[in-house]
């Protein structure tokens, strides 16, 4: 039937399960490989993406010990390793996102010579995934199209970055068409009055406040002061300890991924 939507949902991830129990049969181990498998292709990306900003400013390391170094730290991201093992639309993020920064890298390293097809591509994909697994982060896509080409090389990058924006508005109203949710609830998330809830009461954001205090209420010229210390506690957290509304150890977090990464 039809009605007014009582929350934001995103068709992609669901509709991503269904397919792959039809292919693949009904067992939610499929599931976990797709996410574990997108969660360490996120980890490449960034390490392709720190190649590409860095190569040519960093003439001790090679593109490769660049990416290597990127990988091994960005491998090290506790969402990384919490999310990657759980029934999440996250890992499809992440993985997008990490596309759509090796993509807008183009612009501010040399992309001379490099084919502009594969970025298209690969921004086209990062759309695709955003607007079926959670549209409202394509807003931030549009932002970044109109910053990015003003980092010093805006005569080459302006045609670049004006063929991204025209991809991320027709996949903004894509992902508006094939979402269900209201203008209240998009304002409720983008003003942060739903997220400044959670983490008021969150166990699993306990440490963080009490690390960060009372971010949500705190000026904008604090927040500005405190990002420093955000950008390090955020790199930690959800900790693993306290992840889930339960005590959980990080043995019990490494035991459930190794044999992932392994793999």
């Amino acid at each position: 039937g039809t009605g007014r939507p009582k929350r934001l949902t995103f068709l992609g991830f669901p509709y991503m399960i269904l397919g792959t129990f039809k292919l693949l049969g009904v067992n939610v181990v499929w599931i976990v490989a797709i996410n574990m498998m997108m969660t360490l292709l996120a980890i490449v990306v960034t390490g392709q993406t720190a190649a590409r900003l860095m190569a040519h400013r960093v003439k001790c390391h090679t593109p490769a010990g660049i990416a290597t170094m990127a990988m091994l730290g960005v491998a090290l991201l506790t969402y990384y390793l919490n999310h990657s093992v759980l029934v999440l639309k996250e890992p499809g993020l992440y993985l997008s996102i990490s596309l759509v920064g090796y993509v807008f890298a183009r612009m501010a390293a040399s992309g001379k010579g490099e084919r502009p097809w594969r970025d298209f591509a690969l921004f086209t994909l990062a759309c695709v995934i955003l607007a079926g697994f959670r549209g409202n982060m394509l807003y931030f896509l549009i932002a970044g199209c109109l910053m990015m080409p003003w980092g010093g090389r805006w005569r080459e990058n302006w045609k670049f970055a004006s063929a991204l924006l025209g991809i991320s508005v027709v996949f903004v109203l894509l992902g508006n068409y094939f979402s269900t949710y209201d203008m209240a609830q998009q304002q409720n998330i983008i003003s942060g009055n739903r997220m400044s809830r959670i983490f008021g009461i969150g166990l699993a954001h306990a440490p963080y406040s009490g690390i960060v205090g009372d971010y949500f209420n705190l000026p904008a010229w604090r927040k500005l002061l405190l990002l420093p210390v955000t950008m390090t506690v955020q790199f930690a957290t959800p900790f693993p300890w306290v992840y889930g509304f339960r005590d959980i150890t990080l043995s019990e977090v490494v035991c459930r991924i190794q044999l992932w990464y392994l793999v």
